[in-house]
C-alpha cells in the first residue's frame, strides 16, 4: 500500500473538482506502522484532465486536515518528512490538537519537524523517539527561514530519545552535549 486515500483517477476523470483540502474532523488517534510501501498518506492521483499529483515525498500534504487528532504514532514507515515544510495559515490548525507523538524505527526520516510545523504543534506533552539511526535534528529550519532565539515546545512533559546515535541537535542553533 502506497497511500491510505487516493484522490481522482479514472472515476474522476470527467469530474473537474479539484480538492484543496481534505478534512479528517473524527480521528483522535492514528497508528501507522509496519508499511514500508507506504508513501503519503493521501495522494492526488493523474489523470488526463487534471495535472495534479502528490510527487513529494511528506506523509501528510498541506491538503490534509486532521483537527481533532491527538495521537500520531508512526512505526515503521519510510517516508522522508511527516508534515509538508509549509503549512498555508488556514491549515496551521490542521494538527492542533496533536498531543502525543511517537516514531519508531523510520529510518528515511530526516528529521521530525520543520520549525514552521512546530508553531502548529502547541498542545504536544509527549514526545517519543527511538531507533532511528540516521537522524542529526529533531527540528530543522527551512531555507530562507531565521533561526528563532526562544524555541519552546509548552506543554511537553514527557520527552524520550532513545537510540539515536547521530543526533546532533534538538533545533538549529541549539547543540546536545
Amino acid at each position: 500500500m502506497e497511500e491510505i486515500f487516493a484522490i481522482g483517477g479514472e472515476n474522476d476523470a470527467n469530474n473537474n473538482e479539484v480538492h484543496d483540502k481534505i478534512e479528517f474532523a473524527q480521528p483522535t488517534s492514528l497508528s501507522l506502522g509496519s508499511l514500508p510501501q507506504l508513501t503519503c498518506f493521501c495522494k492526488s492521483i493523474k489523470t488526463q484532465e487534471n495535472l495534479i499529483t502528490s510527487s513529494s515525498s511528506e506523509l501528510f500534504s498541506e491538503k490534509v486536515l486532521l483537527p481533532n487528532l491527538e495521537v500520531l504514532e508512526l512505526d515503521e514507515i519510510k517516508v522522508e518528512k511527516i508534515w509538508h515544510n509549509q503549512l498555508p495559515a488556514m491549515s496551521s490548525s490542521s494538527f492542533q490538537s496533536l498531543t502525543q507523538l511517537i516514531v519508531h524505527s523510520c529510518d528515511s526520516l530526516r528529521y521530525i519537524f520543520s520549525s514552521s510545523i512546530v508553531k502548529s504543534i502547541t498542545q504536544l506533552q509527549y514526545l517519543e523517539i527511538s531507533n532511528r539511526k540516521a537522524l542529526e535534528e529533531i527540528t530543522a529550519s527551512e531555507e530562507g527561514a531565521e533561526v528563532a532565539t526562544i524555541f519552546v515546545f509548552p506543554q511537553v512533559t514527557t520527552l524520550i530519545l532513545r537510540n539515536l546515535p547521530e543526533l546532533r541537535c534538538f533545533y538549529p542553533g541549539l547543540r546536545l552535549y
